[in-house]
């Protein structure tokens, strides 16, 4: 992939075996193919959706409505954020590793960032 993307906008869907990286390159979310999404720096994990191991999954979603929601391949929404009614959410992750829904304002977040 020739292209680092680091966001998933509306509609926007992250499959299994995908991943979105930081613009630093640091920090990488990846939709795993045992259905979690999971947040490394430099290859170590600090942030999953889920301990629950999952192998039907298809992958996550931006929906139009504000929530971020993991699919199944039967279309069984088995996690979401929780953070409808929304508009005009996407999802980012930071150069500092925090995984944040934004609509203007941050509305979900990870809270991975490293305290000072």
């Amino acid at each position: 992939m020739s292209e680092t993307h680091n966001t998933l906008g509306n509609d926007e869907w992250l499959l299994t075996g995908q991943s979105l990286w930081s613009e630093n390159g640091v920090y990488e979310l990846r939709m795993q193919e045992d259905g979690k999404i999971v947040s490394y720096e430099n290859g170590n994990p600090t942030w999953q959706n889920s301990r629950e191991q999952r192998d039907d999954v298809k992958g996550v979603r931006m929906q139009a409505d504000g929530n971020l929601v993991i699919y199944t391949h039967d279309d069984e929404a088995v996690w979401h954020s929780n953070t409808a009614p929304k508009n005009d959410v996407f999802l980012i992750i930071q150069n500092d590793g925090n995984l944040v829904l934004y609509e203007g304002n941050p509305v979900w977040a990870t809270s991975t960032t490293p305290s000072a």
